[in-house]
């Protein structure tokens, strides 16, 4: 490919929105993009394959400099797989930590960390932190008999996807950071 301009060395110098414009019109006509997103210039997004998974990791900047920048975007995204392949599950993890939940053996539902939950003694509540949580099991009163989140550790979820061809759609919560899991099996 050739061109007479000096468009790269416009576009490094000075950043121009011409130059950029000249240079994704003269090699977009040789060059193939597996994904298509909505996703605004201060995302980051970069691919990766692992054996049977694609790793899709998306970075939100704008926070980092515009304090006013919405706090979570709605990401749409649609990729290509590779030939010979489908997708049999899609998972959304984040280092970001989430609400934690403990769930009791009385009446097995969860409240989340910091929340007020009704106390086993009648006219009281107790917040959920795991120094609660321990007194109450040792008073066996409340019995815990899962906590779902230790501290530190991020959020794993189904990411819901459709599946159509050779591509993959899906819908991502950006805040800072999300790596999508995209898992396939031979057809």
């Amino acid at each position: 490919m050739h061109t007479v301009e000096l468009v790269g060395k416009s576009y490094m110098i000075s950043g121009s929105s011409a130059a950029s414009d000249a240079i994704r019109e003269l090699i977009g006509k040789h060059s193939h993009l597996p994904i298509e997103t909505n996703a605004n210039q201060s995302v980051y997004i970069e691919l990766r394959t692992s054996g049977n998974e694609m790793l899709l990791h998306l970075i939100n900047f704008e926070g980092l400099w515009n304090s006013k920048a919405p706090k979570k975007q709605q990401v749409s995204v649609n990729m290509e797989i590779p030939p010979g392949v489908i997708v049999v599950d899609a998972h959304l993890t984040s280092p970001e930590p989430q609400e934690a939940e403990l769930t009791n053996e009385k009446n097995d539902h969860a409240t989340p960390a910091g929340k007020v939950n009704q106390s086993p003694w009648p006219g009281q509540t107790t917040p959920t932190t795991a120094l609660t949580a321990a007194v109450a099991a040792g008073a066996k009163q409340i019995e815990p008999k899962v906590l779902k989140k230790d501290r530190g550790a991020g959020k794993t979820a189904p990411l819901a996807f459709t599946a159509k061809g050779n591509r993959v759609s899906f819908k991502v919560p950006l805040e800072a950071y999300e790596m999508v899991v995209i898992s396939t099996k031979p057809r």
